[in-house]
């Protein structure tokens, strides 16, 4: 839910409304995972799970057709399998304990993301956020603080579709970034005539990965 405002700012021709919202976990989370998605250049990494699908699935392909030979005769197996339903507790006791070990580990780890990114969200400099486009640059600020930053000092900007980045600093899996939610609009008329001013006054990279 975007914040009414009664301030706003002329560029040019263009009348662009202050941008007042809150920051949550969310959007915290949402900066962390574009940190870890994007080289120091801006550009999208290629996706870590990529090759590992292509293994799966082909595993996946082999096991089937494994299993159909068995089944139709042209496999033979030296010694026969003893049916699982015939294991015994000691038998199943280290598939057990590495299927919880691996669930233990992939639970605390996105338990521990979680409650970061909520202790992270309770920063009071974090409610109450104002964002301003100026045809030099921008200020952002809450109640704690205030920064202006020229256009000169943005590396980058992204437009994912949920948020604004302007990343002013970034290198392996981090970033330093003014994030504007693009729930702060309040319609695309809003963000459509906010998008073209960036484009008109900032002269660097914008990534739009819509």
């Amino acid at each position: 839910m975007h914040h009414a405002s009664r301030n706003a700012t002329t560029i040019g021709s263009t009348t662009l409304p202050e941008l007042r919202f809150d920051l949550n976990a969310d959007d915290l989370r949402a900066a962390s995972k574009y940190a870890r998605t994007h080289h120091p250049d801006g550009r999208r990494k290629d996706s870590p799970w990529r090759g590992t699908r292509a293994l799966l699935m082909l595993f996946a392909a082999w096991a089937v057709a494994y299993f159909v030979m068995y089944r139709e005769g042209a496999i033979r197996l030296q010694q026969p399998v003893e049916p699982a339903a015939q294991w015994t507790l000691e038998q199943f006791l280290p598939v057990i304990i590495a299927a919880g070990l691996i669930a233990a580990l992939v639970f605390g780890f996105f338990t521990t993301a979680s409650n970061t990114s909520k202790q992270l969200a309770a920063d009071p400099r974090l409610k109450n956020r104002r964002f301003i486009l100026k045809a030099n640059g921008y200020t952002a600020s809450s109640d704690q603080e205030s920064t202006e930053t020229y256009w000169a000092g943005v590396r980058w900007v992204a437009i994912t579709p949920s948020h604004l980045f302007f990343v002013t600093a970034a290198r392996e899996n981090f970033v330093e970034a003014q994030l504007v939610p693009l729930r702060a609009f309040p319609d695309q008329i809003h963000f459509d005539r906010f998008l073209e001013a960036v484009r008109r006054y900032y002269s660097g990279e914008i990534f739009d990965e819509r």
